[in-house]
């Protein structure tokens, strides 16, 4: 787990703090904690579990420096990061998806950082047939998915990094039309762990036309885990999401920048 946080660093961190409105809740039954010798054991900070303007929400704040990406998560870069410990599964998310997953989120000057801890008890199930340079079968794969919409506008197109559990990218635009996002910058990686496998993800603000947000700024966004290991596969989301379909940008939480 990411190295407990030392709160009155926290007190004098810098005062632009990104808010991400959404659910955060206990972990779901039967997610195996135990941690390789990679990952530290300290858990996050407890995330907050209350509501406003009807959303719930998570405050990481800026990393202490800039984790590598590198599918480890026990380097001083995540120590600041607020984890999410459970997702819903989309179309039904009052029911736990079938396998458990942790989200982490951090920033810096530059860059958004998230990491997935992705629960496995069968290895061999897990399907990965894309490849880095050839993408067109990651709809079919193990992956993990992350959402952003860096305005408050729920009609607006929105960003997605899909990352399969074989580390393929693939990179796309989502609005009335689909196309693909040709950005730079964008890194990802992926590890087998215990228990499962780990896939770390920097999204550089400048990839989506932006600055590091000032205060007052609202962005909205989701992370999404791809169960293909089990029949059905499964999306579990950090937003809620009343159909299984996972590009439903009104339903996404929000990050809020103060």
């Amino acid at each position: 787990m990411i190295p407990a946080l030392d709160l009155k660093r926290r007190r004098r961190a810098r005062t632009i703090v990104p808010v991400l409105l959404m659910t955060v809740a206990a972990l779901a039954a039967g997610w195996a904690h135990a941690a390789d010798e990679e990952t530290a054991q300290a858990p996050a900070e407890k995330a907050v579990d209350k509501k406003e303007d009807g959303r719930l929400y998570l405050a990481p704040l800026l990393a202490p420096k800039a984790p590598v990406v590198d599918g480890r998560l026990n380097e001083e870069g995540w120590s600041n990061a607020v984890g999410i410990e459970r997702l819903h599964l989309a179309g039904s998310p009052k029911l736990n998806p079938s396998r458990a997953t942790e989200v982490y989120v951090t920033i810096d000057d530059s860059n958004l950082f998230v990491a997935f801890r992705c629960g496995e008890p069968y290895p061999e199930r897990r399907k990965r047939a894309a490849r880095p340079k050839d993408v067109d079968a990651i709809a079919g794969d193990d992956a993990v998915i992350v959402q952003l919409e860096p305005t408050d506008d729920t009609k607006a197109a929105y960003y997605e990094i899909t990352v399969s559990s074989n580390g393929a990218l693939a990179l796309a635009q989502r609005g009335s039309k689909t196309k693909t996002w040709n950005a730079g910058g964008i890194q990802a990686a992926v590890r087998d762990a215990l228990g499962g496998w780990v896939a770390e993800v920097r999204v550089p603000f400048k990839a989506m036309g932006r600055g590091m947000p000032g205060a007052g700024e609202v962005w909205r966004a989701n992370f999404v885990r791809h169960i293909a290991s089990v029949e059905p596969a499964e999306y579990a989301s950090w937003a809620v999401l009343p159909a299984p379909d996972i590009h439903q940008p009104e339903n996404f939480g929000e990050l809020r920048f103060e």
